[in-house]
């Protein structure tokens, strides 16, 4: 297992810390603030890095619009990444389905080089978004219609020659969704949003509540319970905080 402790400063600790590392099979590696260091016994703490909910990328927020006229595509597609390492997107393709539709079209293929941080955000916008962050990438399509039936979104990756399913979200009517779809789309100015934990509810997952800050690691391949209705949509992207559960 790997794990990674951050100092801003050197010295701008109070008090010192000391852990010890280890992985399977190997020896313990004594830390402190200062670097490794060979520690008189009983002067550590232990650390234990919990593995991810989810070993894959996923769908974690969507807004399919913003009202009408250019609010309309005001939208968002926003992933999270809840595994312990960063992910290469490049090439990755983000795809729309409207409620009944035959096919997907892809909405978004995303550059060499973007890369979405172990626990960190990436966030894909539409023409006319206000979110008040910056964007990851832009697409054109408006999935607006879907705000008052169902649709859906995906997410694939390239293996070999052939797209693969990453991730998807089926909403409202959406009739090709992970198990059973997720709640209709909410009214203007809202979103969709994967829980961070089996228990979360809408107001855990808003601002202040108890889970807004543990990330969106619930994937049981169920939309229907693993997506919650927010009232006030809340967009992050590469530059947001990490988050864990």
């Amino acid at each position: 297992m790997k794990a990674s402790l951050s100092i801003p400063t050197a010295g701008t600790y109070r008090y010192g810390f000391r852990y010890r590392f280890t992985d399977a099979g190997a020896p313990w590696v004594y830390c402190d603030q200062n670097g490794t260091t060979v520690p008189p016994l009983g002067t550590y703490g232990s650390v234990t890095v919990k593995p991810p909910l989810t070993n894959h990328v996923v769908i974690s927020e969507f807004s399919g619009g913003n009202g009408s006229g250019t609010g309309a595509t005001d939208e968002f597609v926003e992933l999270y990444n809840p595994t312990n390492a960063d992910v290469d997107l490049s090439g990755w393709q983000v795809s729309y389905k409207s409620a009944t539709g035959a096919s997907y079209s892809v909405i978004a293929t995303l550059a060499a080089g973007k890369v979405l941080r172990a626990h960190g955000y990436f966030l894909l916008t539409g023409a006319n978004f206000s979110g008040g962050i910056a964007s990851d990438a832009t697409y054109a399509a408006d999935t607006s219609a879907s705000t008052t039936a169902g649709g859906h979104i995906r997410l694939q990756r390239l293996s070999g020659t052939v797209f693969v399913d990453v991730d998807k979200l089926g909403y409202g009517t959406g009739n090709q969704p992970e198990g059973s779809a997720a709640p209709s789309h909410p009214a203007v100015g809202g979103s969709l949003e994967r829980k961070a934990v089996s228990s979360s509810t809408s107001a855990t997952m808003a601002v202040g509540g108890a889970d807004a800050s543990r990330g969106n690691g619930q994937d049981t391949d169920n939309n229907s319970v693993d997506f919650v209705v927010r009232a006030a949509r809340q967009p992050q992207n590469s530059a947001s905080p990490l988050e864990f559960y």
